[in-house]
């Protein structure tokens, strides 16, 4: 996950803890905080699954997502 609240540890912990609640291990999951596309593509490699929620609309970054073989 990468989203600007990431950098606060609490946010983090509540986010693990919901995803805890649905049966998914914390060790799954990669929280980091929003960078400059440039910085996000070479981690493309380590994505398995791209969501583009409301109200982001993804565009580049979900277009080179796709390009580089991720799940959308």
């Amino acid at each position: 996950m990468m989203a600007k609240g990431l950098g606060d540890p609490k946010v983090c912990q509540r986010f693990l803890g919901q995803f805890t609640e649905q049966g998914i291990a914390p060790e799954q999951l990669i929280m980091r905080r929003n960078a400059p596309i440039a910085a996000i593509t070479p981690l493309m490699p380590e994505v398995d699954i791209v969501l583009d929620p409301f109200p982001r609309t993804g565009g580049t970054t979900t277009a080179d997502a796709l390009w580089m073989g991720c799940r959308w």
